[in-house]
């Protein structure tokens, strides 16, 4: 069964490594039929593997919704906030990480600098990129992760490996 991930960032476990990799808003994955509850609050897990890097793992039932969709955009920036409204002055109620994938229905319908993200609200154009068009230099994408901190199976710049570093400068 296909379903797309619904939170920013997303950890992957197995049963060796308490964090494999981590997945994005956006992603698509295959969910197996293989739940179980895990630790002390006994939350559900489901055994996933990722469409784009075939990673495979635990991640938690509720990041995701069973259902794809054909995304348009990728944040290509370190990040982007959604907001309720098309005006920076109203507070955010989401984070997208670098990387994740959105659909924009009409990202020539521009409101003061930014377009609508379905699903989600409105995202700064600038924040965004679609996923036709590509960045020659991916050099320059790896330099906008230096600081980031080290963090084995991160895939954000709250904390990145380096097998996740070569793959996100790449994406682009």
């Amino acid at each position: 069964m296909k379903a797309t991930v619904i939170k920013p960032i997303v950890d992957m476990h197995d049963d060796n490594q308490p964090l494999s990799t981590q997945l994005l808003y956006g992603e698509e994955v295959t969910v197996h039929n293989a739940e179980k509850n895990i630790g002390e609050k006994e939350l559900n897990y489901v055994w996933v593997t990722a469409a784009y890097d075939g990673y495979q793992g635990y991640i938690q039932k509720s990041a995701l919704a069973f259902e794809t969709y054909e995304t348009t955009h990728m944040v290509s920036s370190q990040g982007a906030y959604v907001h309720s409204k098309p005006d920076v002055k109203t507070r955010p109620h989401f984070h997208l990480p670098f990387g994740a994938n959105i659909v924009i229905k009409d990202p020539d319908v521009v409101d003061s600098g930014f377009v609508y993200a379905e699903n989600l609200g409105w995202v700064y154009k600038r924040n965004i990129m679609s996923l036709d068009t590509t960045k020659p230099d991916f050099v320059e994408t790896a330099n906008g992760f230096l600081n980031t901190a080290y963090l084995y199976g991160g895939k954000s710049h709250q904390g990145i490996d380096c097998s996740a570093l070569v793959q996100m400068s790449l994406k682009l």
